[in-house]
């Protein structure tokens, strides 16, 4: 499971081993509850939890994955970087841009890459290379 739902907010179909823990945003601002009024008011259904099984029709608190302190959850501080701090041989470079594979013969050895100060790389794989450069850009690799 990729989420964990906290003792007290488990709702049905929902994980509970997983690392994000999406929940809804607290405390209730006013303006929220307003419009969650006016959509009552207008014959709205209210969803308890638009992510759960019962599908995303009606109005109800946005969720926000949080950690436990509360303090926002994103993909990348859940699950890279963890990662990042016990593997000294992973490198993670934002707004990176690849400009091509290298190659010895037929066998892919490495990419080159332009940093965000306008630099070129080589980055060397010692085994293997994965290409996921995004749905339109690794097409477009030479």
């Amino acid at each position: 499971a990729i989420e964990r739902m906290l003792p007290g907010e488990q709702l049905p179909g929902r994980g509970d081993a997983g690392e994000l823990s999406p929940r809804p945003l607290w405390p209730p601002l006013p303006e929220v509850e307003a419009l969650k009024e006016s959509f009552r008011q207008n014959g709205f259904e209210p969803n308890g939890d638009y992510n759960g099984p019962d599908g995303q029709a009606g109005y109800g608190d946005t969720q926000h994955s949080v950690d436990t302190s509360r303090m926002r959850a994103d993909a990348f501080n859940t699950f890279v970087e963890p990662v990042l701090r016990s593997r000294p041989n992973l490198c993670v470079a934002s707004e990176a841009y690849t400009r091509r594979l290298l190659f010895e013969g037929t066998r892919c050895t490495g990419v080159e890459v332009q940093l965000n100060d306008g630099s070129l790389v080589a980055v060397p794989a010692a085994l293997e290379v994965v290409l996921s450069a995004g749905a339109l850009q690794s097409p477009q690799l030479p």
